[in-house]
């Protein structure tokens, strides 16, 4: 074998070393890729757990269910308390549908679970009117104010959700 034929059977074995080393990093930032979606989706998971495992406190629960009927009606304390919850829920949720583009539920049924989220948790009397004083003072941002009056302008959902006296 001449030293041309050996230099050209380098050069295709370091290129095949290099189309080797390609995949391989392939198939890790897939891997990554992969585990990261998992990771995210696990801690917005616990971020709803956590937030929801505050109404196990009956007292506290007592205070949502009657903040969801009527805010004004709470103390001041309670509002804050409510309010803290629902602001959670929606900060929560933002998350959520930013998520939803790496989800392999897709975007739009993320959309559409945002929407049914937003519906029971601020499309009740109570969650209406801490929305309007909550956005009158420290308003959301706008395309996250927008998503969230999308969601509520649905009016036959939000009629479901009030015949059914769910809230």
């Amino acid at each position: 074998m001449s030293i041309s034929e050996l230099a050209d059977l380098a050069d295709l074995l370091a290129a095949l070393g290099v189309i080797g080393s390609l995949l391989f990093v392939g198939i890790e930032v897939r891997r990554n890729t992969s585990q990261s979606k998992l990771q995210n989706w696990a801690s917005l998971v616990d971020r709803f757990v956590g937030i929801f495992s505050e109404t196990t406190n009956l007292e506290f629960a007592d205070v949502v269910a009657r903040g969801r009927l009527d805010y004004g009606a709470l103390s001041e304390g309670e509002r804050i308390a409510y309010s803290s919850q629902l602001y959670a829920i929606v900060v929560g949720l933002e998350a959520f549908i930013n998520y939803s583009r790496n989800e392999v539920h897709g975007a739009s049924e993320m959309q559409k679970q945002f929407e049914n989220a937003i519906r029971h948790h601020i499309g009740c009397p109570g969650g209406l009117a801490w929305l309007k004083e909550y956005q009158s003072r420290t308003p959301f941002p706008p395309s996250l104010a927008q998503r969230i009056d999308d969601a509520l302008a649905k009016p036959a959902a939000v009629a479901a959700n009030r015949q059914a006296g769910d809230f």
